[in-house]
């Protein structure tokens, strides 16, 4: 085995046992500033009724808020500004390619992603 395959073996080892703990721990996570979890939908319902399967959903990364951070402190006053543009449960609709920010997460033994709310190209109604 090569050296960056073995590398490659550890982490995914290292990522496994981690999330295994985290999972079994299921503790409450609170994302904290302008951060939001989101969980991404395995398969979408339209509002005809027409299900998408999980290989639509892997193309259009559509996931449901599943926590909110506290907001942004303002650079000028200092105070926090609350997100007011999402709120846990709503149906977001996610980039392609996630920013540097941007972690995957498990909560509750689902995979989730912690993204900067700003990364967010919208909210579906």
């Amino acid at each position: 085995m090569t050296p960056a395959g073995a590398l490659a073996q550890q982490i995914k080892h290292f990522c496994t046992t981690t999330d295994k703990l985290l999972a079994d721990l299921k503790m409450k996570i609170q994302p904290i500033g302008n951060r939001i979890f989101v969980e991404p939908l395995e398969e979408v319902e339209l509002s005809s009724g027409i299900v998408l399967p999980e290989t639509y959903n892997r193309d259009s990364r559509i996931g449901i808020v599943r926590a909110v951070g506290n907001g942004r402190r303002n650079d000028k006053t200092g105070k926090r500004v609350p997100i007011t543009s999402v709120k846990v449960g709503d149906k977001v609709l996610l980039p392609h390619a996630l920013g540097p920010g941007s972690r995957p997460i498990l909560i509750d033994g689902k995979p989730c992603f912690s993204i900067i709310l700003e990364e967010l190209l919208g909210v579906m109604e």
